[in-house]
């Protein structure tokens, strides 16, 4: 299996698992086992999910660090909703710059990894 065959088969694994678990939730709300609205404070560990996943099947740096960033906003969005260590939209938004600095510094060290994992001169 090459690179982009075995990328395409776990991102489709993981949202065939995503389906499955949607659907029982929706089940198990439907036959009262489960309120789904008691769970919708927890959307934005939808948006950290899906970074996750590009972060796992990454083939590019790039994929890479949108995953990175999407999992930072989600987990932001969480404890500022949740109210988690006291974090209002008011006193945490330096918290995005200092992700968005971090994400600008780590994007270029992944970007050469890939180069020199191919063999490719970046000088």
């Amino acid at each position: 299996m090459n690179n982009g065959t075995s990328n395409q088969w776990r991102k489709q694994v993981v949202w065939g698992l995503v389906l499955i678990v949607v659907g029982a939730v929706f089940l198990l709300d439907r036959m009262d086992f489960l309120n789904i609205h008691d769970m919708w404070q927890y959307w934005p560990l939808i948006i950290v999910f899906i970074g996750l996943t590009r972060m796992i099947a990454s083939p590019t740096p790039g994929e890479f660090t949108g995953g990175l960033w999407m999992v930072f906003v989600g987990t932001w969005l969480f404890a500022v909703f949740d109210d988690r260590f006291d974090l209002t939209f008011r006193n945490s938004w330096p918290l995005l710059l200092i992700a968005g600095g971090l994400i600008m510094v780590i994007k270029p060290f992944l970007e050469k990894r890939a180069l020199d994992k191919k063999g490719i001169s970046h000088e």
